[in-house]
């Protein structure tokens, strides 16, 4: 972690699915799934085999940037338009955005300007934040 920084972040759009496979994922939205994509039925270590395909698009943003700037990155890279494409399989595709913060004061805080809320509502996925405290 930066010196002047108390905090980075790792953002990532998260695309899922139970019965969509992660190549047919992949093939409709004309992208390929970063570190951390998986198909379903793939190992994982603590919880057996994973329940669902997951695709996911990382900022390409540095670590220490701002929330902002990783959404932005997300937005360039691929636009919400591009979900559309879901449309024919219902409900069975999900999307999220998910927000690691590592930190190594006793608390904090994510601050998330007008900006960053109106690139996720533009989404209209949900937004998963989890903390992960540094030593």
């Amino acid at each position: 972690m930066s010196a002047d920084r108390t905090h980075e972040y790792s953002v990532s759009l998260d695309i899922a699915s139970g019965s969509v496979t992660l190549a047919e994922l992949g093939r409709v939205l004309a992208v390929e799934g970063g570190a951390g994509s998986h198909e379903r039925g793939d190992p994982h270590p603590v919880r057996g085999p994973l329940p669902g395909a997951l695709l996911r698009i990382a900022s390409s943003a540095a670590p220490g940037e701002g929330l902002a700037l990783h959404l932005r990155s997300i937005t360039e890279s691929f636009p919400p338009e591009r979900l559309t494409a879901l449309a024919p399989y219902g409900g069975e595709v999900t999307w999220s955005f998910s927000v690691g913060v590592f930190f190594e004061t006793a608390t904090c805080t994510v601050p998330i300007d007008a900006g960053s809320l109106e690139i996720l509502g533009r989404y209209g996925g949900a937004v998963e934040i989890v903390a992960y405290p540094c030593e």
